[in-house]
C-alpha cells in the first residue's frame, strides 16, 4: 500500500499520483506477506511539489463596438513572477500589468494572459473580446439645388445601415418627397417645380447592421 502523504493511496505496484497542492510530502510504502507479516518504509519529504501560478484577468467591456473599441484589462493572477499579454490582433506586452487596448476593426478577438512563477511553473487563461460594427447617420441641415453639381440634393450620410426610410415635409405638413432605399435623395423639387428657399422638416427611420433601430426628426434648409 502506497501512502502519498496528501490523503491519496494506491495498491498498484508502480503507481502514478497527481498532487493538487504545492509542498513537501512524505511517501510511505507498506508491504504485507502471504502469512500476514508486514513491513513499511517511509521517506520524509520525498516529493516536493512546486506551487503553480494562477492566471486570471477581467476585461471591461467584454463586448463593445467600433464607436468605443477600447477595452481595459485587469490582471488578477496570483503566485506569479512574470506575465505576458497576447491579443490576436498582434499586440503583446510583458511590461504593462493592466493594459488598455484599442482594437482597430470589428471581429471576435482572443486575449491571452500567460504567467510564470519563480520555479518556472506556468499557467494561462484566454477570453474572447467581441467588437461589433456601429451604425451612424448624419443628415445635412442645408443644400442648394441650383444645378452647379455641388450640394445639389438632400441625402443622409450613414455607415453600417441595413435600410432607411425618409420623408420630407414643408412647414405646413405637406409631404414633398419620400424614399425607402439607401441611395435615395431629394432634389428640392415637388411635382416638377423647384421648391422655394425655406426650411423643411425631415423624418428618418433606420435599422443598423448592429441591430439598432433609430428615428430622427430634423430640419433642412434650401438655399439658392
Amino acid at each position: 500500500l502506497w501512502d502519498f502523504g496528501d490523503g491519496g493511496v494506491s495498491t498498484d505496484s508502480t503507481p502514478q499520483h497527481i498532487y493538487s497542492q504545492g509542498g513537501l510530502y512524505n511517501v510511505t510504502l507498506t508491504a504485507v506477506s502471504d502469512q500476514g507479516c508486514y513491513a513499511s518504509v517511509s521517506a520524509p519529504g520525498l516529493v516536493r511539489v512546486f506551487p503553480s501560478p494562477t492566471a486570471e484577468f477581467t476585461a471591461d467591456p467584454i463586448s463593445t463596438d467600433m464607436m468605443s473599441p477600447v477595452v481595459h484589462f485587469q490582471n488578477e493572477s496570483s503566485n506569479y513572477q512574470s506575465y505576458l499579454w497576447s491579443f490576436s490582433d498582434g499586440f503583446t506586452t510583458g511590461s504593462d500589468l493592466n493594459p488598455v487596448h484599442a482594437f482597430q476593426d470589428t471581429g471576435t478577438y482572443t486575449a491571452w494572459l500567460y504567467t510564470t512563477n519563480s520555479y518556472g511553473c506556468k499557467d494561462s487563461v484566454m477570453k474572447s473580446i467581441e467588437v461589433l460594427p456601429h451604425s451612424t447617420l448624419f443628415a445635412p441641415n442645408c443644400f442648394s439645388p441650383n444645378g452647379d453639381g455641388k450640394n445639389d440634393v438632400f441625402k443622409p450620410e450613414f455607415t453600417n445601415m441595413n435600410d432607411i426610410k425618409v420623408w420630407v415635409y414643408d412647414r405646413w405638413g405637406k409631404l414633398l418627397a419620400n424614399w425607402d432605399t439607401l441611395e435615395g435623395s431629394w432634389d428640392g423639387y415637388y411635382k416638377g417645380r423647384k421648391c422655394e428657399t425655406d426650411t423643411y422638416v425631415y423624418k428618418i427611420i433606420g435599422n443598423g447592421i448592429d441591430g439598432k433601430h433609430s428615428e430622427w426628426v430634423g430640419h433642412v434648409s434650401i438655399i439658392y
